[in-house]
């Protein structure tokens, strides 16, 4: 259920009080009704875009070079927005870091800076091959 506040009411409220107060009225949320037909189609067009591709072309497909682009405009926004101005990060950098974030959720380890000890029961040479603890953090 979504509530959706009325603001009529809410107005006649606060012409008597002197504090601001906000009415809201439960209302049931409408959907749009999807035709089972529709659906079939769609999975049948979905099925052959990924059928013959691997996992990495199917996940390509929803992050493209402009998608890239993008998370990097606003994560350098959001550094120099919190005074961090000489942050700067590559599509290479944020693949890493997606892909460091892909790997974390597969192998876990009790605390992030494990993951680049050289001790051999947390030895995780790929992510310490491909991104700098430092790097990871200034992202993260």
């Amino acid at each position: 259920m979504s509530p959706d506040l009325h603001f009529e009411e809410a107005r006649k409220v606060s012409k008597k009080s002197p504090k601001c107060v906000l009415v809201w009225k439960k209302e049931h949320p409408s959907y749009t009704n999807f035709p089972a037909s529709h659906e079939t189609a769609m999975t049948q067009n979905i099925e052959e875009c990924v059928s013959e591709k691997t996992s990495f072309k199917v996940f390509s497909l929803f992050f493209c070079d402009e998608v890239w682009e993008q998370i990097i405009s606003f994560t350098e926004k959001y550094a120099r927005d919190y005074n961090h101005h000489l942050f700067t990060l590559t599509v290479a950098e944020l693949k890493r870091f997606i892909g460091i974030l892909l790997l974390t959720g597969y192998h876990s380890l009790p605390a992030t800076k494990l993951y680049w000890f050289k001790a051999e029961d947390k030895n995780v040479a790929i992510v310490r091959k491909c991104m700098s603890s430092n790097k990871f953090d200034s992202i993260n």
